[in-house]
């Protein structure tokens, strides 16, 4: 009876682990995508918590970026992608499904775009190029070509 209990025991045992490994093995699975060993790039770690982390960056560019004049082609620009990708982040999709969506590379490399974005920003404050104040002059010459007019 003994025996019997004990074999029984070990089969509803296999048999959740095969139900397990079905269930985190499939495409579908979110949780299986958190199972990622690598980026396969070097020197790119795969990230604990991709979508919260990633989510957090945008809203650090967005949050960064307001101090740009808001007439600046450089901020309309980055806040338009950052509001995007965001957006896209998190919408409920999965990791594959948001770097599918944003089309820029796996979401660790999103990630260093982001923190490049946050770096760039205050320096593209300090440089201010959307202040034009050089005057250009253009020399006209008589005959830049050379050839006689008649």
């Amino acid at each position: 009876m003994l025996r019997r209990l004990l074999l029984s025991s070990s089969q509803k045992q296999r048999q959740t682990t095969q139900k397990l490994c079905c269930y985190f093995t499939t495409q579908t699975h979110p949780l299986r995508e958190q199972l990622k060993k690598t980026t396969g790039l070097v020197g790119l770690p795969v990230l604990n918590n991709p979508i919260e982390s990633y989510a957090k960056l945008c809203e650090e560019v967005l949050e960064k970026i307001q101090f740009v004049p808001e007439n600046a082609a450089y901020r309309t620009v980055v806040e338009e992608i950052y509001k995007h990708r965001k957006e896209v982040t998190l919408s409920g999709k999965t990791v594959s499904e948001i770097e599918e969506t944003i089309a820029a590379g796996q979401i660790e490399e999103l990630a260093v775009q982001a923190k490049d974005e946050l770096e760039l920003i205050p320096k593209m404050r300090e440089w201010k190029p959307w202040e034009f104040k050089h005057t250009i002059e253009i020399e006209k010459e008589e005959n830049p070509t050379g050839i006689e007019k008649n």
